[in-house]
C-alpha cells in the first residue's frame, strides 16, 4: 500500500477513534427505546448491501437511521449508530474477506461523516426540531454523503493511483440515486411523526427493504447494458 494512503487511513482512523471515545465519554440519551430501535434498524439495513459495478465497495441503507438520529437523538448516539453501520456493512457477507484495517477505516469514516452531519444540522440558528425539517435534514444528508464519499474516494485514489474526480464521479453515479431515495424516506417518516419514538422503525424497515430490492435489480440491469 502506498505510504500516502497508509498515512491518510491512519489519520482518518485516529480521528474516528477520537470521535467514538468522546461520544462514549459524553454519552447521554433521552429516549433509550428510540436509540435501541434506530441502532437495531441500522444493523438490519447495513446488511442490505448492493455491490457497485467497477468498484470494490457497496452501498447500504444504514445511513437512514443515522439521519433519523441526527434529528431525534444526541451527537453521541448518532456517532455510535454510524459506527455500527460501518462495522456491519464491512463484515457482513463481503465479496472478499476484509482486513482489520478496512473495518476500522470504514467504521471511522461513517462515524466522522455522521458527526459532521449532526453538527451541520444543529448549527446555531438552523432551527432543527424534534419533528425534523426536510431542508435541514437534506443539508445534513448532503454533508454525511460528501464526507463519506470524499474520504473513501481519496483513499482509493491513493491506492489505485487513479484520478480523484473520476473515482468520486463513479461512486456518485451508482450510489447517489439510492441515497436520495433514502433521504426522502427518512425525511417523510421523521417530519410527519405519524409513529413517534421507536415506533417509526416499524414502517421504515420493510419500506427500505423494498427500495433496496428494486434498486439492486436496477443496478444489475443498468450494469449489463453498459
Amino acid at each position: 500500500m502506498p505510504r500516502r494512503a497508509s498515512f491518510l487511513i491512519g489519520l482518518v482512523a485516529s480521528a474516528g477513534a477520537g470521535a467514538v471515545l468522546h461520544s462514549a465519554w459524553t454519552w447521554n440519551t433521552h429516549d433509550p427505546l428510540l436509540f435501541a430501535g434506530l441502532l437495531a434498524l441500522a444493523v438490519c439495513l447495513s446488511t442490505l448491501k448492493i455491490p457497485l459495478p467497477r468498484m470494490t465497495g457497496t452501498v447500504a441503507g444504514g445511513f437512514v437511521p443515522v439521519l433519523a438520529s441526527i434529528a431525534l437523538l444526541s451527537a453521541s448516539e448518532t456517532v455510535i449508530i454510524a459506527l455500527a453501520t460501518g462495522i456491519v456493512q464491512t463484515v457482513w457477507r463481503p465479496r472478499v474477506r476484509p482486513a482489520f484495517v478496512q473495518v476500522v477505516f470504514n467504521a471511522a469514516v461513517l462515524s466522522l461523516s455522521g458527526l459532521a452531519a449532526y453538527h451541520v444540522a444543529h448549527w446555531p440558528g438552523t432551527g432543527i426540531t424534534a419533528a425534523g425539517s426536510a431542508a435541514i435534514l437534506g443539508l445534513a444528508a448532503a454533508t454525511d454523503y460528501l464526507v463519506d464519499s470524499l474520504l473513501v474516494s481519496a483513499v482509493l485514489c491513493l491506492i489505485e493511483e487513479g484520478p480523484l474526480f473520476g473515482i468520486f464521479r463513479n461512486c456518485n453515479f451508482w450510489a447517489l440515486p439510492y441515497y436520495l431515495v433514502g433521504v426522502i424516506v427518512v425525511s417523510g417518516v421523521v417530519s410527519l411523526g405519524i409513529l413517534p419514538g421507536w415506533r417509526m422503525v416499524i414502517p421504515t424497515l420493510p419500506l427500505m427493504w423494498s427500495i433496496h430490492d428494486c434498486y439492486r435489480r436496477f443496478v444489475v440491469v443498468l450494469a449489463r447494458s453498459e
